[in-house]
């Protein structure tokens, strides 16, 4: 089961490498920094997958927050690009300022306990997993996601119909 964790970092490095090395300047660095995130995110499962010790695994688990907190924020800069539309840099500093604030939870989770008010860790076929308890700021966390799905699906219907 490990090997699957394993051959998806490789693979997103490998797709992310390729996309990177033939990127050009007409491409939106919004969407280059998406490609640079992934495999990041793919090697907190991984590390999450493979961590023998609770800490460990939550420094790892806490990669995989730039999901919600910056790659959905990258694809919404990258979409209103595409829409040629602009997001007022209020916006986009309080969007930044949120993501900021939930991923310094994720990466302080086992000391303060703001993103998780508890965390396990068990294994079971060879893997590592949390079983964790949400914390107060884990409801913000999915806020946050659901605001960048909702503006990002906005944002492509405007795109289908402009």
């Amino acid at each position: 089961m490990l090997l699957y964790y394993q051959l998806t970092v490789i693979v997103s490095f490998l797709l992310s490498g390729v996309f990177l090395l033939r990127w050009r300047k007409d491409v939106s660095v919004h969407f280059a920094l998406i490609f640079v995130i992934i495999p990041i995110i793919d090697l907190g499962y991984f590390r999450v997958a493979a961590a023998a010790e609770l800490n460990e695994a939550l420094l790892a688990n806490s990669l995989e927050y730039f999901t919600g907190c910056f790659l959905e924020f990258f694809f919404l800069l990258y979409l209103m690009q595409f829409c040629k539309l602009r997001i007022p840099k209020p916006v986009m500093a309080l969007l930044l300022a949120l993501g900021g604030v939930i991923y310094y939870a994720a990466l302080t989770t086992g000391k303060y306990g703001w993103l998780y008010s508890s965390a396990e860790l068990r294994s079971a076929d060879g893997v590592s997993y949390l079983v964790k308890e949400y914390g107060p700021l884990h409801t913000w966390y999915y806020a946050l996601i659901f605001f960048y799905l909702a503006a990002n699906l906005a944002l492509l219907i405007y795109s289908f119909i402009k």
